[in-house]
This record gives C-alpha cells, sequence and structure tokens, in this order.
C-alpha cells in the first residue's frame, strides 16, 4: 500500500482508500452515498472511565467536530458499541442524531467479526473508513486489522483516538496506523479533508 500524505489528498481532493463490514440494530438514514464512513468505536463510560479525564475532555469535541463535518458532507457515521457495556456516551450521539447514522452492536475487538459491517458499508459504496474511538491499541486496532482484511483504507488522527492511561502502547499502535494507513496529525486538518472531498 502507497502511503498518503495529507497535501497529497487534498491535493487530488479525494482518497482512494477504504473497505469495512459491519453488524446492525438500528436502521440508517438514507442520504447519497459516500465513499467515504466514520467509524466511531466503544465510547462507553464503561471504557472511558479508563481513559485520563483530561484526554476525554480534549477527544470528545474533536469527534464532535467530525462528526459534524460528516453531517455536512453527508458522510454515514457507523457507532459501534461492545455488548452490554451500555451506550455511547451522550454527547456523541447527540452529534450523531444529526447524521447518517447506525448503532453496531459487536461481541468482539475486531467490529468485522459477527456483525454485518462490510456488507453495509459495500452496500453503501464506501472504501475509506476514518477510524476514531477507543482504545487505540486495542479495539480501534483491530477493527482496523479488519477493514484492511476486507479491503479497506484506513483513516485516523491522534485526536479522536485514545488508550487507556495504564497502556504504553499507544506509540507503537501509531507507527501501526502511520505504516497502514492514513495519518492526520490533527482533527483539524481531517475536518479540512473532508469538507475538501
Amino acid at each position: 500500500m502507497i502511503k498518503k500524505t495529507l497535501a497529497g489528498l487534498l491535493a487530488c481532493g479525494t482518497l482512494s482508500c477504504g473497505y469495512a463490514n459491519i453488524n446492525s440494530e438500528t436502521a440508517l438514514h438514507q442520504t447519497p452515498q459516500s465513499e467515504y464512513a466514520i467509524v466511531l468505536i466503544d465510547m462507553q463510560q464503561s471504557f472511558l472511565k479508563n481513559i485520563e479525564q483530561q484526554e476525554v475532555d480534549e477527544e470528545v469535541p474533536y469527534q464532535i467536530e467530525v462528526i459534524q463535518a460528516a453531517q455536512r458532507n453527508n458522510i454515514p457515521v457507523f457507532v459501534l458499541e461492545y455488548r452490554n457495556h451500555g451506550p455511547t456516551i451522550e454527547p456523541l450521539m447527540d452529534a450523531v442524531e444529526h447524521t447518517d447514522y447506525q448503532v453496531i452492536i459487536k461481541s468482539d475487538d475486531n467490529g468485522f467479526n459477527h456483525t454485518n459491517l462490510d456488507e453495509l458499508l459495500k452496500q453503501r459504496g464506501v472504501h475509506n473508513l476514518i477510524l476514531a474511538g477507543i482504545n487505540a491499541s486495542a479495539c480501534v486496532i483491530r477493527t482496523g486489522y479488519g477493514a484492511l482484511e476486507s479491503g479497506y483504507d484506513i483513516i485516523t488522527s491522534p485526536d479522536i483516538i485514545a488508550n487507556v492511561k495504564w497502556d504504553w502502547n499507544f506509540h507503537e499502535s501509531e507507527s501501526w496506523y502511520r505504516f497502514h494507513g492514513t495519518w492526520i496529525e490533527s482533527h483539524d486538518d481531517l475536518v479540512m479533508m473532508m469538507d475538501n472531498l
């Protein structure tokens, strides 16, 4: 896979990356097809309590800005929730309510396993997945593996993914995201990319 840069993506106005999988319990609101989708992973209080509060206080508003960009650009949002860990936190669901979205209940770290995520993404012509959520070195990266195996390209930013406070594998996982996908240094640059698709 050729490593992509933000400058190159903005120059051509498109990202030719991405494939994915999903399993659903709620229906997507129908809007025009997009080659992009956001996959928001495990932003549930049960997991967020293990993230440094300062990081949560920064990450959630950044994710909301990215979700708002999705709304402006008709990009669907797939909200992955680990079974029996409660709902995605209210501020994010309030933001998602204004988009084309679907909630997917999963029972595995990899959001593609035992779900119809791939089927739903392919039905919508999605090729590029913007990964957001927690934990960067667990469920997010495992879903990233699943996306690559299903033929999708992945995009993320350190502003919209986080790790538990005692897990020191974030830098190792950052190298994985940089090598296997498109790493965008800030959520502002990610929003700009989305607004220039």
